[in-house]
């Protein structure tokens, strides 16, 4: 099995994804603020066009 937590490199950012079951969780980790934000949650079969409308 890979891993759960993935980094993504876009064009101008980069952001975490994790995987849980068949649902994908992007993040980014704060790190000047201790803080995690959620960019989004989605089924994995809906993550290529996610990554697209970002």
């Amino acid at each position: 099995m890979g891993k759960a937590v993935k980094t993504i490199q876009g064009g101008s950012d980069s952001f975490h994804r994790l995987r849980v079951g068949d649902y994908r969780v992007m993040y980014d980790a704060i790190d000047e603020d201790r803080a995690i934000l959620i960019l989004g949650i989605v089924q994995r079969g809906e993550l290529e066009r996610w990554i697209r409308n970002r």
